[in-house]
């Protein structure tokens, strides 16, 4: 078994996880593979931190690169008409927030009751 300090091993690791947030969308999930490939290449696992790490660093990495790819396609219109949406989208999260803390409150309110009249 080969240590993973000092050795390419890192170099597996990331390269094992850039080929899993291709295709992953959660960091976990780009671990475990992360995991799967250093066994296969018989290297001693780092410190789960260090593989956290890793996979928090590329996840990130490919998503921003992947954000950019998609919006360099859209057309200005495409862009205002996403803006809308989701503009839509935050006012609903935000009402039904709202709603929710509201009806919150009300079930933790203390209520009187006919005895303490």
């Amino acid at each position: 078994m080969k240590p993973y300090y000092g050795t390419d091993a890192n170099v597996i690791a990331t390269r094992a996880a850039q080929t899993a947030a291709l295709s992953m969308d959660q960091p976990v999930d780009i671990v475990n593979i992360t995991i799967d490939e250093l066994i296969a290449q018989n290297v001693e696992l780092p410190a789960f931190s260090t593989l956290d790490r890793i996979a928090e660093q590329i996840h990130a990495k490919t998503r921003a690169r992947l954000f950019r790819r998609v919006t360099r396609r859209l057309t200005d219109e495409q862009k205002r008409a996403l803006d809308r949406l989701l503009g839509l989208l935050a006012r609903d999260l935000a009402s039904r927030q709202s709603a929710s803390a509201a009806s919150s409150a009300m079930r933790n309110a203390p209520h009187a009751s006919i005895s303490t009249c």
